[in-house]
């Protein structure tokens, strides 16, 4: 039975694979923030005499250092946050915290997106790295000598501050698929192994052929075959266990793709309704909340209905013909939209028809693998 539920998980998540990438994103840069070992901490004013009370270590945290200018602390800030906003808005969280499941369909707009973040903090972070001595210099004018130098033995210098920014994603694999850093690497080690040894004229020698070749057939057996190196039985069976524990969380995904988009769906047109409702003031930003539902449904739509998906057509042609200024102004023309969207609500809210999705995409995609065919001896 383990093995009957372990083997279907793993091809739900090859399925699911197939229209998704688990997704990671690690952003860094120097906050230059760092604990006071020695600090004191009072409380002015507190004594019964009015004179300021000191706090024991126990009851509070250390304060820290704050040594980053305010306006480069800014800057940075907002970079990392559009980058975490531009995967978050198009994708859902996945179990494991600090990854997210994004469709194939936004993966190309995401990337780029991310790809003039990473350029624009690579700017940011050259003018900073130059600027980096006077801003040091700065910090000693404002907290004076003593201070300065118990502050500075936490510093970073000129040459270590450039290495502490970085902004990088990768995609893992779904299921058993092949990881693609692993395949780019085989890839760069066979390209390097030819481009060494050709020739003049172009011509690649057959000895570093035969040595490409070994080396991506070694590389290829080691990726289809990554368990067949660990001989240690309790190394298996804690590999045994998390294949059954991804089982699960295949069946989760699967869940949570049906009906977290769909959730977010109905909460940005709930927020919309009420204020029409209420004679609230609507903002961009709300009708901006129900396009981004929109389109993350749209990015999963392999998990949703066809209802769904022709009722957001709907919607989206409705919204298409409305500015903020006329719903906040025309209670019709809001009426007429409010309309179309309470239909796009209902579907999304239909607990029943994420239900059959996901019954669906078991159903279709998950069959038992048929039994080889006996191999008859001549």
């Amino acid at each position: 039975m383990a093995t009957t539920q372990r083997a279907e998980g793993e091809q739900l998540l090859q399925e699911i694979g197939k229209h998704v990438y688990l997704v990671v994103l690690n952003i860094s840069w120097p906050k230059l923030s760092y604990q006071i070992a020695d600090a004191i901490v009072e409380v002015v004013g507190a004594g019964e005499r009015g004179e300021n009370v000191q706090v024991a270590e126990q009851f509070r945290n250390k304060p820290q250092w704050s040594l980053m200018p305010t306006e480069w602390h800014r800057k940075f800030s907002k970079i990392e946050h559009q980058a975490r906003t531009a995967l978050s808005r198009a994708s859902l969280a996945f179990a494991t915290k600090g990854m997210a499941i994004l469709p194939m369909t936004r993966a190309d707009d995401v990337f780029m997106q991310l790809r003039e973040l990473r350029a624009s903090l690579q700017q940011h972070r050259d003018t900073f790295v130059a600027e980096y001595n006077d801003i040091l210099a700065n910090l000693r004018n404002e907290l004076g000598e003593e201070l300065y130098d118990k502050a500075a033995r936490k510093l970073p210098d000129g040459v270590q501050i450039s290495n502490k920014f970085d902004m990088r994603w990768a995609i893992f694999p779904m299921g058993g698929g092949t990881s693609l850093s692993v395949t780019a690497e085989a890839v760069r080690q066979v390209q390097e192994v030819l481009s060494a040894s050709r020739t003049a004229d172009g011509v690649v020698d057959p000895e570093a052929l035969d040595l490409a070749q070994g080396t991506l057939a070694t590389l290829t057996h080691e990726l289809a075959n990554p368990v067949n190196r660990i001989g240690d039985e309790s190394a298996m069976s804690l590999i045994r266990e998390a294949h059954e524990q991804m089982a699960q969380i295949a069946q989760q995904v699967v869940e949570d793709i049906a009906r977290e988009p769909r959730a977010e769906l109905a909460r940005a047109i709930d927020h919309l309704l009420e204020s029409l409702q209420t004679g609230r003031t609507i903002k961009n930003g709300t009708i901006g909340a129900i396009e981004r539902a929109f389109e993350l449904v749209k990015g999963f739509q392999f998990l949703a209905d066809d209802e769904l998906l022709n009722r957001i057509r709907e919607g989206e042609a409705a919204l298409r013909h409305v500015t903020v200024r006329q719903l906040n102004g025309n209670r019709e023309i809001g009426a007429r939209l409010a309309g179309a969207l309470s239909r796009v609500r209902e579907q999304a809210a239909d607990a029943e028809a994420a239900t059959k999705a996901v019954r669906q995409f078991r159903g279709i995609r998950i069959r038992p693998r048929p039994s080889p065919e006996p191999v008859g001896v001549s």
